[in-house]
């Protein structure tokens, strides 16, 4: 039985989780009864680890100065339902430089993580986000793909002024 309920049955029985088990610490326990026999039983504690599935949202462009809005997510890879609380750290790199943190954030109930980072300070050109999710012990889930990268480009803006002496052209 797992927490109760019977899993397995049969003198070569063996229990694989199923959707409905829940992720989690559980009791599981085993009961042996054969004629001639006293029968036995045993438990052991046993923690059922998930596994999620990761996404991650940029715009492609963005205009030095807006908000670059970063959107990431965790659902469990079996029911599509999302995972609370689970560690992502953000990180940021400009082509031909080394990444740089941006954010620690951890998801809420919907499975969301959602981040607005600055451009203003930030120099045109392509950049890498990057998200990493990695195996977590307090929300029981191991993560499928732990770096996932979108590329963004900031674009700068061009100021041009034309200024000439003579309105008419002959």
């Amino acid at each position: 039985t797992l927490d109760g309920r019977q899993v397995s049955r049969g003198e070569d029985g063996y229990w694989l989780p199923r959707n409905e088990t829940t992720v989690g610490a559980h009791n599981l326990t085993a009961t042996a009864t054969k004629q001639f026999f006293t029968s036995g039983n045993d438990s052991e504690k046993i923690t059922v680890f998930g596994w999620a599935d990761t996404d991650l949202q940029t715009p492609e462009r963005v205009l030095r100065g807006q908000s670059l809005n970063i959107t990431t997510r965790i659902t469990d890879s079996n029911t599509s339902e999302p995972v609370e609380n689970h560690p992502i750290d953000l990180l940021i790199r400009r082509e031909g430089s080394q990444p740089q943190p941006a954010a620690n954030q951890t998801t809420g109930p919907a499975g969301f993580a959602n981040l607005s980072l600055s451009t203003a300070d930030r120099q045109p050109g392509l950049y890498e986000i990057q998200m990493r999710a990695g195996d977590n012990s307090s929300t029981f889930y191991n993560v499928t793909d732990k770096f996932e990268n979108r590329s963004v480009e900031l674009l700068g803006k061009l100021n041009l002024s034309l200024d000439t002496n003579q309105s008419l052209v002959y």
